[in-house]
């Protein structure tokens, strides 16, 4: 994932830098659970939209 054209780096949110670490072996053992993958992905999802609303005002 972390990968593909898509993917807006480790800085651009908290859910994207966990994405990066998981991708890299760097960040906490283990994957998590259902809970912390429902965290990165609506990081990920708010960090965007509320980008995106700024964007256009």
């Amino acid at each position: 994932m972390t990968e593909t054209r898509e993917f807006r780096g480790a800085g651009f949110s908290d859910g994207d830098c966990r994405l990066e670490q998981c991708a890299r072996g760097t960040g906490t053992q283990g994957t998590g659970g259902a809970g912390a993958w429902i965290q990165t992905g609506h990081s990920q999802h708010m960090t965007y939209v509320s980008r995106q609303l700024t964007e256009t005002g």
